[in-house]
C-alpha cells in the first residue's frame, strides 16, 4: 500500500491494529487485513482477495488494484467510458403472479421517466407485471451506440440478502466498475440508513457477462425479510432508490462525457 499512497498521491497514512487509512483532500480509503471489505469515501466496496498484512506491509492484490480500485478513484480511464445517450432499463421478474406489487418494475419505471426528462433514450426489457423479459442480450446488442444497462433484482432468502448490493458484470464494458460505484454510491446516501449497504462490487453473469455496453446489476433487497418486503412495497422507497440509480447514472454520465474524445 506504500505504492497506492505514493500513485494516488494520498497524503497521510493511518494504522491503528488490523485497519489502516489512506487519505487525501477527496479521498478517504479505508482497508482491513484479512477483510475482503474496505471503504471508499465511506462507501463499501468488496474486494476479491482479502488484505494482507505481511510483517507490517500491507498488500492489496494486483488484480483488485488494477480492475476495481483504479476505475472507481478514476473513471474516466476506463477504456470504453464515453459518450451515451441511451439506457437500458433490465427490471428482472420477482416471478409474480398477476395483481401481486412489482417492485423492480415500480422503481424501473420511476426511473424511467425520470431520465427521459434529462434527455436520454430509455429502453426497458419488460414493460408489465406479466410481460415476459426480452432476450436480454438480444436488446443490448441492438443498440450500436453508446449505451448502459442496468439491471434491477430483488435478493434472495437469508440475512446475507438483505439490503443493498450493486455489481459490475465481469466481461461487460470496462466502465461498469465506476457506473457501479457512482449507482451504489448515490443509492445508499438517498436511502441513509433505511437499508443495509452489503457494497459494491465486480460479478459474474453468464447472461449479461456477454452485453459489451457497461452492465450493472442492483440487488435492492430482499422481500424475504418482513422489514424489507414493506419497503421494497414502499412508494418513498421505490422513489428513493429510483433517484439514487439516477444520480449515479447523471454523475457517471458527466465524468464520462467530460474526457469523451469528440466525436
Amino acid at each position: 500500500l506504500d505504492q497506492v499512497k505514493e500513485f494516488y498521491h494520498f497524503n497521510k497514512a493511518e494504522r491503528s491494529g488490523a485497519d489502516i487509512r489512506l487519505q487525501s483532500p477527496t479521498v478517504a480509503f479505508k482497508l482491513t487485513a484479512g477483510s475482503t471489505e474496505c471503504t471508499l469515501n465511506g462507501m463499501k466496496v468488496v474486494l476479491e482477495s482479502p488484505v494482507l498484512d505481511t510483517d507490517g506491509t500491507f498488500l492489496i492484490s494486483r488484480s483488485d488494484l488494477s480492475n476495481l480500485v483504479e476505475p472507481v478513484l478514476r473513471p474516466s480511464r476506463a477504456s470504453s467510458a464515453g459518450r451515451f445517450r441511451t439506457i437500458i432499463i433490465d427490471p428482472v421478474s420477482p416471478g409474480l403472479s398477476e395483481g401481486d406489487k412489482d417492485p423492480t418494475l415500480e422503481i424501473s419505471n420511476v426511473l424511467a421517466k425520470q431520465l427521459k426528462q434529462q434527455g436520454f433514450q430509455v429502453i426497458l426489457t419488460r414493460d408489465s407485471a406479466t410481460a415476459p423479459e426480452d432476450d436480454r442480450v438480444a436488446t443490448s446488442a441492438s443498440v450500436t451506440d453508446g449505451a448502459v444497462f442496468i439491471s434491477i433484482s430483488l435478493g434472495g432468502a437469508g440475512e446475507k440478502e438483505r439490503g443493498i448490493a450493486t455489481s459490475a458484470i465481469n466481461g461487460s464494458g470496462q466502465g461498469s466498475v465506476p457506473l457501479a460505484a457512482s449507482i451504489h454510491g448515490a443509492v445508499i446516501r438517498r436511502l441513509g440508513k433505511n437499508s443495509a449497504d452489503r457494497g459494491m462490487q465486480r460479478a459474474d453473469d453468464e447472461t449479461l457477462g456477454s452485453i459489451k455496453h457497461p452492465v450493472v446489476s442492483i440487488q435492492i433487497g430482499s422481500p424475504s425479510d418482513s422489514y424489507e418486503s414493506r419497503l421494497l412495497d414502499s412508494p418513498p422507497f421505490q422513489d428513493s432508490v429510483a433517484k439514487g440509480i439516477g444520480d449515479g447514472i447523471m454523475k457517471y454520465h458527466f465524468v464520462t462525457r467530460a474526457t469523451a474524445p469528440e466525436e
